[in-house]
């Protein structure tokens, strides 16, 4: 998933059955869905910060991080 969402791939994420979605709304739920299951616990955003990301605060910085560190 990691490399399709990178690719910015979402319609090969996503289940085909699924119809009318808003792409960037998708990607924004998949990049926090990411966040949240780093393997380590200290990483993962709270759910405070999750609520902020989900409504569009704050989410580019940690994905911008995210990233680096996955590289």
């Amino acid at each position: 998933i990691k490399k399709l969402l990178r690719e910015k791939r979402i319609e090969d994420i996503l289940d085909g059955n699924l119809k009318n979605y808003e792409g960037k709304e998708v990607e924004t739920i998949l990049q926090v869905a990411m966040l949240c299951t780093q393997s380590s616990p200290e990483d993962r955003p709270r759910m405070a910060e999750v609520v902020s990301m989900l409504e569009g605060v704050g989410l580019a910085e940690r994905w911008a991080e995210w990233e680096h560190l996955e590289q």
